[in-house]
């Protein structure tokens, strides 16, 4: 097996970042560049507490 030198770091290195950033895109950096349908999802899924008169 042959050395890499620093072209073969970079691109295993790039790809090992180009991966990372596809599967975290969904998940970490859209909902913070829209955060609007998030919030509505979360305003629909709060647990109201029962409405007790005592």
């Amino acid at each position: 097996m042959s050395k890499l030198k620093g072209a073969g770091y970079t691109m295993i290195f790039g790809s090992f970042l180009g991966i990372l950033g596809l599967a975290l895109y969904p998940v970490i950096i859209k909902p913070m560049l829209n955060p609007e349908p998030y919030k509505e999802i979360r305003q629909r899924n709060i647990i109201k507490p029962p409405n007790r008169d005592v």
